[in-house]
């Protein structure tokens, strides 16, 4: 054996490849994710797209790889690094994570509905007739996801309070509940509901004819761990769009 090959199956020459490998795999864009064994432990784990060998978007353990670049998975702000030497290279490294941390995960993959739309007339509105506005009650409701590791979880909540209707014409409503479905009963009662719009021009003059008019319910979320800290995390909101026709009624003079 020659001295190149035998300084080539050295451990210190192991450690030079090694850093010249983590040196040009440093990865630049990855988000810390944690990842919890059948057994309960804890380790790193990475979504890192692009990265070569896995699909963008996948999870990929990448232990002994380099310098990983750590980004928060809800804004996507770089929070710091992890070296490679602080990684295990296929082993698992139990680690403790805190309520706190796992709130952040969980409000990651919280999914908001997006609001399902009535209004009345259904079909074309009329100038100077108040048109009724509402979502499905049934969407009026508080949504929570929980994410856990080990014995330590975390419970995001996000409760409706208000929706907002921005009417396509520069006009903003806004409704402290899922306002009311019209019903015929209803009919010339414009204050049976609080939720209501009365366009004053015609959508003639608009592109397809029409206001696209935008809905926003505004959720308040905040998050319990079982730790028993917690907190407000603000507001979050859902959308959902619609074209709306508003034509003007000529009176016919006889």
């Amino acid at each position: 054996m020659s001295a190149a090959e035998s300084q080539r199956g050295s451990p210190a020459a192991a450690v030079s490849e090694r850093r010249a490998r983590s040196s040009r795999s440093a990865l630049p864009g990855c988000y810390n994710h944690i990842v919890a064994s059948a057994s309960g432990q804890l380790r790193y784990g990475h979504v890192c797209p692009g990265y070569g060998g896995y699909e963008g978007g996948q999870t990929a353990e990448l232990f002994g790889t380099g310098e990983i670049v750590v980004r928060d998975p809800v804004t996507g702000e770089v929070t710091g690094t992890i070296p490679a030497d602080e990684l295990t290279t296929g082993a698992t490294t139990t680690i403790t994570v805190s309520s706190a941390t796992l709130a952040e995960f969980a409000l990651a993959e919280l999914t908001l509905p997006s609001p399902l739309i009535g209004m009345s007339p259904g079909d074309d509105h009329v100038v100077q007739l108040p048109s009724w506005m509402w979502i499905d009650r049934s969407q009026w409701g508080p949504q929570d996801r929980t994410a856990a590791a080990g014995p330590v979880s975390a419970t995001v909540t996000a409760r409706p309070v208000r929706v907002e209707w921005d009417m396509g014409n520069g006009s903003v409503v806004t409704c402290d509940g899922p306002g009311r479905v019209y019903r015929p009963r209803f009919a010339g009662q414009p204050e049976a509901t609080d939720c209501k719009y009365t366009y004053r021009h015609s959508s003639a003059s608009q592109p397809d004819e029409a206001y696209d008019i935008t809905v926003t319910v505004v959720w308040d979320a905040s998050w319990t761990g079982s730790d028993g800290d917690g907190g407000a995390l603000g507001e979050l909101t859902s959308q959902a769009t619609e074209a709306v026709r508003v034509a003007e009624v000529q009176a016919l003079v006889q």
